[in-house]
């Protein structure tokens, strides 16, 4: 049997019901037309295993949950674990089995920085200045002239407009480099983390255009609000996320725009790699999710609410056997099902499923101790109730119809989909039995690490890490 190349795309802060499955906003055709295909499938109920990138891109590669591998589990700086030894990631398996493995990442967390760049032979990590000037960087500039109309940020005559659009054309045009050179005798993994989607948001024009037709906010006058509280996002938090209806529109009418951007470099991606080599499993999804002022929060952090870890799943070229479109999946699983495509059983891959015919019953979730931004936030305001948060380390268990979650501080219970309400007092029985059900999990299939090295952090780094809002 040949062994399948395996196509990943994971799209940063992808929230499941922003995109047009999930919601119907038509922000994500391509997602669409591609899950409505013969070879394609959408699923509505795949959740992250943590709530940020770090953390989460550790447990799609190693197949672990955050509690195992502790990568972004703690609090930080901006710096946080980097890959344990012990575990191995999906790149480093494949390249036993034959395969040439490649990374390409928008994103600091995902590549040397944290580790996860191991077993990839080929790494294009975030753009830097001279990538704009390379043979990759000039193609990326003409595509981008040829469609400012459309996908570009038309007649603007700002340079930050043209350049964030042109970051992830860079991307591509790297991929289109790197598949038009490997050994075509080799099957391949190729990983690629579409960042645009992170705050803050500052999406093409023309695409921002579109979705603002006949509403009282222009694109520039959207954005400039947008970035103005994600640029202050624990100020937005600390004063509990109430916004104007037209901060709210602006900010999720930005988020909606990268998202179709997002999905835009998504299909030019697949179309250039399916339509030269038909036998190609192609994974898309979202690393996590992204919060609106639900629950008080907005961005990523802190909560383990259906906001921020339901995210979109597509596979295509998958033999998905007995799955359903509504099936609990986690990344793990899909990463577990991809190993078993390529002829790959690993013990380590023990915490997860393979979703194609196993099913599971519960979804699970943690984050790790944030005291720090408890201090933050009431700095940024004395008014701040601090009881609104877990500070402390938090676990999340989900089954379809309820949420349980627990840290020492407490516990909450919630009768889906209302994650405001906590009725733990109500119900006593169900809570006994999702505590029990997660006690289990927790404590199952357990894999030993050792002590973990800090990731570094040079100048170039922190400037990154300072522009997404991560410092």
């Amino acid at each position: 049997m040949a062994k399948p190349n395996v196509l990943w795309l994971s799209i940063e802060s992808a929230r499941a019901d922003y995109t047009s499955m999930g919601s119907g906003r038509n922000t994500t055709p391509f997602f669409d037309k591609l899950s409505m295909n013969s070879d394609g499938q959408w699923f509505s109920n795949c959740f992250s295993h943590a709530r940020w990138t770090p953390a989460a891109t550790t447990s799609i590669l190693t197949g672990t949950r955050l509690s195992t591998h502790k990568v972004g589990f703690g609090e930080s700086d901006g710096s946080v674990t980097k890959l344990p030894t012990e575990l191995s990631t999906i790149p480093e398996l494949l390249k036993k089995k034959g395969y040439t493995t490649a990374l390409f990442s928008g994103n600091p967390y995902v590549g040397n920085n944290t580790g996860l760049d191991r077993g990839f032979d080929v790494v294009h990590e975030r753009p830097e200045k001279d990538d704009f000037l390379s043979k990759s960087g000039a193609l990326a500039g003409l595509r981008h002239l040829r469609d400012t109309r459309t996908t570009g940020a038309g007649l603007s005559l700002n340079p930050s407009r043209h350049k964030d659009c042109l970051r992830e054309r860079i991307q591509y045009e790297s991929f289109r480099h790197w598949f038009d050179t490997k050994d075509d005798d080799q099957p391949y993994f190729a990983y690629l983390h579409i960042n645009n989607p992170h705050h803050p948001y500052r999406p093409p024009l023309n695409i921002l255009k579109e979705r603002l037709t006949g509403e009282d906010l222009s694109p520039t006058e959207a954005i400039r609000i947008s970035n103005g509280i994600t640029n202050d996002l624990w100020q937005a938090v600390a004063d509990g996320c109430e916004f104007s209806p037209k901060e709210q529109r602006a900010l999720e009418a930005t988020y909606e725009a990268e998202l179709t951007y997002a999905d835009y470099i998504a299909k030019q991606v697949f179309k250039y790699a399916v339509s030269r080599d038909e036998d190609t499993v192609v994974i898309i999804t979202g690393d996590h999710g992204e919060m609106f002022g639900e629950n008080g929060m907005l961005g990523h952090n802190l909560v383990l609410h259906d906001g921020i870890l339901n995210v979109p799943l597509i596979t295509y070229g998958l033999d998905t056997g007995s799955a359903q479109s509504d099936d609990l999946i986690q990344h793990a699983d899909v990463s577990k099902a991809i190993l078993d495509a390529c002829g790959i059983q690993n013990e380590q891959f023990k915490q997860a499923y393979n979703f194609t015919h196993e099913n599971r019953d519960y979804v699970v979730a943690e984050r790790g101790p944030r005291p720090s931004r408890a201090d933050t936030l009431a700095e940024r305001n004395p008014e701040f109730d601090s009881d609104s948060f877990h500070w402390n380390q938090l676990s999340m268990i989900r089954s379809r119809g309820w949420k349980y979650q627990r840290s020492s501080e407490g516990e909450d219970l919630f009768k889906l989909p209302d994650e405001e309400t906590n009725i733990i007092e109500e119900h006593d029985k169900r809570k006994d039995a999702l505590q029990s059900e997660l006690e289990v999990i927790l404590s199952s299939n357990n894999l030993v690490v050792g002590t973990q090295e800090r990731m570094e952090q040079d100048a170039e780094t922190i400037e990154q890490l300072q522009n997404l809002g991560y410092m």
